[in-house]
């Protein structure tokens, strides 16, 4: 599954990358999304299901092999892989959201670094809505802990919300999630159609 779903995309989709994809990945994306199960979906939400030593070999070709390996292990029990939350988070836009919503809920919960942010904040909003808004507040309140920049996504999506953030985000962020917002929704009337 992460083979197929995962590894061919995670690193233009990590972080906000994803509103810079070229348009042949953008397709390919769409085409392989398509045929994802809300099973799969939820499965890379919660952790995906590869080894270390599966993520080596399914990464063999990235050419920092040793940075691959560094960021699967290590990791807490309440935190998860980001690369299959990336990719899930994104995914999860092909979903019916009372199929995802959870999911995505879960993820929100565990994950605390940028790269797992700007996905799980899209999907949030587009998925899960005002039901996201207590999940990512209380990750926003243990947020000081982690990267700034998710920090500022959580703000965000609450903002988005009609919430009132922790911290307002500044205008540069506001429109930076404004456009990975709508490439989120552009992306879920792709997956869906």
């Amino acid at each position: 599954m992460e083979r197929r779903l995962v590894a061919p995309f995670y690193l233009k989709m990590m972080g906000s990358n994803a509103t810079f994809l070229d348009k042949r990945t953008y397709r390919r994306l769409v085409r392989v999304g398509r045929k994802a199960t809300s099973t799969e979906v939820r499965a890379l939400l919660r952790g995906g299901s590869l080894t270390v030593d599966a993520w080596y070999e399914a990464a063999a070709e990235s050419p920092d092999r040793a940075a691959l390996l560094t960021h699967v292990t290590g990791l807490a029990p309440d935190h998860l892989p980001w690369r299959p939350v990336v990719m899930g988070s994104w995914l999860s836009l092909a979903c019916r959201p009372e199929e995802i919503a959870d999911d995505i809920l879960f993820s929100l919960a565990r994950c605390d670094g940028d790269l797992t942010a700007a996905p799980l904040s899209t999907a949030a909003v587009l998925i899960a809505g005002d039901a996201a808004v207590e999940t990512l507040r209380s990750n926003r309140l243990r947020a000081d802990e982690y990267e700034a920049d998710a920090v500022a996504y959580l703000d965000a999506a609450l903002e988005r919300l009609g919430e009132v953030p922790v911290e307002p985000p500044g205008e540069g962020m506001r429109e930076h999630f404004r456009r990975i917002v709508e490439f989120g929704v552009g992306l879920r009337h792709d997956l869906t159609r």
